[in-house]
This record gives structure tokens, C-alpha cells and sequence, in this order.
């Protein structure tokens, strides 16, 4: 992990041998982040074999994104909407944050999807930024499920910035209350986090938070 974080370039190749198949899991996650973090392309071909195996393919898969990879997000779409075994939840929040709105039909359809398919579809939605799933994740506010309506409601704050209490009454209502009221601040076809402009200048500002996950999420988007 420490490599990764240093940016060795020397250890790659010791990093390539924990990453592949006959390390333990632990060992091999490890590698394979650090791997990414390094930025080092020769290492691609040793990453994608993780990508079959459902404890790693996470991992994998934002490794090879920023190694400049495509193949393992394109992956993780795949299993999100399949609901493949072994599929988390998380896979929503991945391909909302890197995939951008190629993904955006994929990702309105698997928001459909009861379990944990659909909550991370929800989820990703709000990373995505696209001001048109604003009414379909409202209209998910008024769920039955308590779950479901939680995600949604924290998929809308993502994406606007704005903050509604979940253990209140009428949680739709508040949520489309204030939509009408700032709809006009969202412009269609643009991408939103928390209210503002999708931009290297908004990561590079939340690098800033007190949370170690923010941070290192929002480094991982600029790269």
C-alpha cells in the first residue's frame, strides 16, 4: 500500500508478482491498488485476470481506469446490470463516478432492479450528475422500502448538494418542493456533484476534506 502511495516505480515488477493468481486476496488486493496508483501501463495485463474474481474485481477494475483501461469498468457495468453473483452493491457508486453518462441508460434501468443491484444504481446515479435523473430519484424518495428511499435521497444530495432529512415526514414532497425552487440552476447535459460543475477544480478542492475516503476517492476521479 505504501508503494502505491509513494509512487515507486522500482516495485512494479515486485508488485506484478503479489498481484497475480497464487498470492492470498489480502495480498493481492494490496498489489493491485498500488499497481494503479503507480501509473504504470506495463501493468495492465497483470491486472486483468482479477477481474474474474468477484473479491478483486472492484479493485481491479479502478486500477485499470487509472492505468487508462477501459475493459474493467466496462466489466463492472456488465455485472451491475446482470446482477451477477458476487456483484456488490459499491459497483453502483464505481461506474456512477468513472463512467460518465455513456453509462446513464444502463444505470436508469438497473435503478429499477430490487436489491442490492438497484440501490447501487441508485446510488450511482447521483455520482453520474445528470440533472435528468433528478425525478427519477425523487420519485424513489417515496418508496416503501426505507433503504431505497435513503439511497435515493443521498443520491440526490451528491448530485445537487443539497441536504433533506430522511427520518422526517414526506420525504418526496420536500425533495420536489426544492427541485421546483433550483431546477433552473441545473443545465441539462451538463454533469453536477454536490451543486456545482463537474471540474479538476472541484476534486481538487474536496482533496481538502476531513475525510481520508473523500479525499482519496476525489484523487482517484482526478487521475
Amino acid at each position: 500500500e505504501v508503494l502505491g502511495w509513494r509512487r515507486e516505480p522500482a516495485s512494479v515488477e515486485i508488485l506484478c508478482k503479489h498481484a497475480a493468481p497464487g498470492s492470498s486476496p489480502f495480498v493481492r488486493k494490496a498489489a493491485i491498488i498500488a499497481l494503479g496508483r503507480i501509473g504504470n501501463p506495463d501493468a495492465v495485463e497483470q491486472l486483468l485476470p482479477a477481474l474474474d474474481e468477484p473479491e478483486l474485481a472492484e479493485a481491479a477494475a479502478v486500477s485499470l481506469l487509472l492505468l487508462g483501461e477501459w475493459r474493467g469498468l466496462d466489466d463492472q457495468a456488465q455485472a451491475l446490470a446482470s446482477q451477477r453473483h458476487g456483484s456488490s452493491r459499491a459497483l453502483g457508486e464505481i461506474v456512477g463516478r468513472y463512467g460518465g453518462p455513456t453509462y446513464l441508460l444502463l444505470m436508469m434501468r438497473t435503478a429499477e432492479i430490487e436489491g442490492p443491484a438497484g440501490l447501487g444504481a441508485l446510488s450511482g446515479l447521483g455520482y453520474l450528475g445528470a440533472p435528468r435523473v433528478v425525478d427519477r430519484l425523487i420519485e424513489a424518495t417515496a418508496s416503501r422500502d426505507p433503504q431505497r428511499a435513503q439511497v435515493a435521497s443521498g443520491a440526490l444530495e451528491v448530485l445537487t448538494g443539497h441536504h433533506e432529512s430522511t427520518e422526517e415526514s414526506l420525504l418526496r414532497n420536500r425533495w420536489l418542493d426544492w427541485w421546483e425552487n433550483n431546477r433552473s440552476r441545473f443545465t441539462p447535459g451538463q454533469r453536477y456533484r454536490h451543486g456545482e460543475l463537474m471540474s479538476p477544480q472541484l476534486l481538487i478542492e474536496r482533496m481538502g476534506h476531513d475525510d481520508p475516503l473523500v479525499r482519496r476517492t476525489c484523487y482517484d476521479e482526478l487521475v
